[in-house]
């Protein structure tokens, strides 16, 4: 059985990160972490880029719209979950091509339903978590 599959969460907010990480841990997932743009690129372009990226929207060092339409064109795409603070709305921000935005709130419940429906749509001969494998 191959490897579960690896999610990259991006925000500028330690402790945001960290929860993150911890949470999708537990449901099944490999996770990494970057605090700005630089090092969303880093891991992207390393021998082990993840199968998704979430990221927040004010990550410092680069402009995020450009990561969305990079990852976007890439020879095999990678699919991005823009995760921000209710009311930025991609439209109004110019962002064209993320899988999904979910607004931030208090538990992760949308957020890991959107992670489960995307992962499963973009690879679905992939092992997904058990806990989240039947999100629809």
């Amino acid at each position: 059985m191959d490897a579960a599959l690896k999610i990259l969460i991006a925000d500028r907010n330690p402790r945001v990160r960290e929860f993150l990480q911890r949470e999708f841990r537990e449901a099944g997932y490999r996770t990494q972490t970057a605090k700005d743009c630089l090092e969303v690129m880093t891991v992207m372009d390393g021998a082990d880029p993840p199968a998704l990226l979430i990221m927040d929207l004010e990550l410092p060092h680069g402009d995020c719209c450009q990561i969305v339409r990079q990852l976007g064109a890439l020879e095999a795409p990678v699919p991005v979950i823009v995760h921000s603070l209710p009311g930025q709305h991609p439209e109004q921000l110019g962002i064209e091509g993320a899988a999904a935005f979910v607004e931030k709130e208090g538990d992760t419940h949308s957020l890991k339903q959107a992670v489960a429906r995307i992962l499963k749509r973009w690879y679905p001969e992939r092992r997904h978590p058990p806990t989240l494998a039947t999100a629809e």
